[in-house]
């Protein structure tokens, strides 16, 4: 099971085969938003935050959510290495 991580649209690599560049807490990668170009074009899409999973853009979430699920997701990775 994988979990779904927000992360930012930072630039539109490729509209037309629906990727795009993304970041996640300092590190960057290229992922798909083809998902999302069903509802936004993709100028519209860049810096807004997404939920992405195994590489997929799935939904859009404003930056509340985006800073809630980053502090969740930090808070479970201190618990987990206290307990390791």
């Amino acid at each position: 099971m994988s979990v779904g991580v927000p992360g930012k649209i930072i630039a539109i690599e490729n509209a037309e085969a629906g990727r795009a560049e993304v970041e996640f807490a300092n590190k960057r990668e290229i992922i798909d938003i083809s998902c999302l170009l069903l509802t936004l074009p993709a100028e519209k899409l860049v810096g807004r935050w997404v939920i992405v999973e195994q590489g997929f853009a799935l939904a859009l979430i404003d930056e509340a959510q985006a800073e809630q699920m980053l502090l969740l997701l930090s808070e479970l990775r201190l618990d987990r290495d206290k307990s390791g």
